[in-house]
């Protein structure tokens, strides 16, 4: 059994309530989850962050988070987005870091990181993949 936690993280002062972002994270993460119980992987618990706009790590969800982590609770964190973790690239790697030290993966959802840019190297990605079937084919 893969023992999965879902992280979700809003900001305060969102146009929709917290708690509808919190519902939107928690169900996409909740579906890819199901995609993969067939392999072992099942939710043992959730965390839930309400942080105010460039926050870093000190987040009391994210602290138990890492806690149940160190205690070798939980194989694998589920975040809808990367920028739901952390936003700079530091506390990222930090992150990064304690999750490998621990045997812990990272598994995001939403592989780009939330804004136009990771759209477009997903899109960038999608067609360059189609461009090679399509030549695949002409073979």
């Amino acid at each position: 059994m893969i023992r999965c936690a879902i992280y979700t993280s809003t900001h305060a002062g969102s146009d929709t309530t917290q708690t509808e972002l919190h519902i939107i994270q928690r169900m996409a993460a909740r579906v890819f989850i199901a995609q993969r119980e067939r392999h072992g992987w099942t939710c043992v618990r959730t965390y839930q962050d309400a942080t105010p706009i460039g926050s870093h790590l000190n987040r009391p969800a994210l602290q138990q988070l890492l806690a149940d982590i160190a205690a070798g609770h939980l194989d694998c964190v589920v975040v809808e987005s990367l920028d739901r973790l952390a936003r700079k690239g530091c506390d990222q790697a930090r992150l990064f870091h304690k999750f490998r030290r621990r045997g812990v993966t990272l598994a995001i959802v939403c592989p780009g990181d939330g804004n136009d840019l990771g759209r477009t190297r997903e899109g960038i990605a999608t067609f360059g993949q189609r461009k090679q079937r399509r030549s695949d084919r002409k073979r």
